[in-house]
C-alpha cells in the first residue's frame, strides 16, 4: 500500500518521464531523428515490468486498468509477408519517406496496457509479427537507449535495414532510381511516443496528479 509520500514521488517521477518523453518527441520533430531511441528508453521506463524490477505505471497501481491509445491499423488475420500499421509513406515531389501520422491517423481506439503492447504493428517477413515491446525495448536495451548490445534482435535487424520497409519507384519519373524506405524504427518510436501522450489516460493522471487506489476509482 502507498503511502501519501510514495504517491508524491511516484506522480513526481511520471511527471519527469512525460517530460522527458514530449521534450524527446519535440527534438525528433525538430530533426533529430535518433531522439527516438531516447523516446524508447522512457517507453521502457513507464511500460516494462521484469523479474528484477517494475514499471512506473505498475508501482502507480495503475496499470492494470489505464488503456492507451492506438492509432494502428489491425493486423490481417490472414497470412501476409508485409504489413504497416503504424506509420505512412509520405511523398513530396521527387522524394520519399516514412512520417508519423500522430493525430491524423483513421484509427483511434483506446486498448488495455497488455493489449496494446503486444499489438503487431509491422510484418517484414512470413510469420514474423514486430510488436510495439519488441521496437521499444530494443532500442532501450540494445540500441542505445540505457544499454548497448553487440547483437540486436531479429525483428529490430528487420526494421532498422536500409528498405527493410519497402521500396518507392515513380513509374513517371523513369530516370529516378528506386528509393528506399528507411528509419522504419525511429518513426515507429515517434509515433508510439504520441500514442502514450495522447492517451486520455495518461492525461487524467497528469492533469488530475492522482495515483494509487485513488487513480483506481478514477480511471475504473
Amino acid at each position: 500500500m502507498l503511502n501519501g509520500a510514495d504517491v508524491q514521488r511516484l506522480g513526481a517521477q511520471l511527471r519527469r518521464q512525460v517530460g522527458f518523453l514530449e521534450r524527446s518527441c519535440a527534438a525528433f520533430d525538430a530533426g533529430h531523428r535518433d531522439e527516438a531511441i531516447r523516446i524508447g528508453t522512457s517507453l521502457r521506463v513507464l511500460l516494462h515490468d521484469t523479474n528484477r524490477s517494475r514499471s512506473l505505471l505498475q508501482h502507480l497501481g495503475v496499470k492494470e486498468r489505464i488503456r492507451l491509445l492506438s492509432t494502428a491499423y489491425p493486423c490481417p488475420e490472414r497470412r501476409v509477408q508485409y504489413f504497416n500499421g503504424l506509420v505512412r509513406v509520405r511523398l513530396a515531389g521527387a522524394s520519399t519517406c516514412l512520417t508519423a501520422k500522430l493525430g491524423d491517423s483513421e484509427v483511434k481506439e483506446h486498448l488495455s496496457v497488455e493489449d496494446w503492447w503486444t499489438q503487431i504493428v509491422w510484418i517484414l517477413r512470413p510469420e514474423m509479427g514486430i510488436a510495439r515491446r519488441d521496437i521499444i525495448l530494443a532500442a532501450a536495451d540494445k540500441d542505445g537507449g540505457a544499454h548497448v548490445d553487440t547483437k540486436l534482435t531479429v525483428q529490430y535487424e528487420d526494421l532498422i535495414a536500409a528498405g527493410a520497409a519497402g521500396f518507392v519507384k515513380f513509374a513517371d519519373r523513369p530516370d529516378l532510381p528506386l528509393q528506399r524506405l528507411e528509419g522504419a524504427h525511429l518513426v515507429s518510436l515517434r509515433q508510439i511516443g504520441y500514442e502514450v501522450l495522447a492517451s486520455r489516460d495518461v492525461q487524467i493522471l497528469l492533469s488530475r496528479g492522482l495515483t494509487g487506489a485513488v487513480a483506481h476509482s478514477i480511471l475504473g
